[in-house]
């Protein structure tokens, strides 16, 4: 996705199957297998040498064949969906680096959402 979103350039790969869809904010282990027709949703981690056979919803984490739980509560999970990271523009020192290590709860949620404008 870099390719396409970060430098707006076609991917060339010919092996590239147009059914799988990675959603915004996604994290992908090592050596990970996904299938045909599948959509990783935003905010999910997979964890390292999956096979993802089955879409998988919104900030959920995914382990081996199957998801071991959500990341956030149902609360969270809807108001994260809301932020369209296709309008952050990231600058060095920019107030979205002091939420990188900022543990999301259903306290301080909507001051997060804030700095996205959501």
């Amino acid at each position: 996705p870099f390719q396409t979103l970060v430098y707006h350039e076609v991917t060339r790969d010919e092996n590239i199957n147009p059914n799988i869809v990675i959603e915004d904010d996604v994290w992908i282990g090592f050596d990970t297998l996904i299938l045909s027709g599948v959509t990783v949703g935003k905010g999910s981690v997979v964890g390292a040498r999956s096979v993802v056979s089955k879409n998988i919803p919104p900030y959920s984490i995914y382990v081996g064949n199957k998801i071991i739980k959500k990341r956030f509560s149902d609360k969270i999970i809807e108001k994260l969906k809301r932020v369209d990271y296709s309008k952050i523009n990231h600058t060095s020192k920019d107030s979205y680096k002091d939420l990188c290590q900022e543990e999301v709860t259903e306290d301080n949620i909507d001051c997060i959402l804030r700095r996205f404008n959501v």
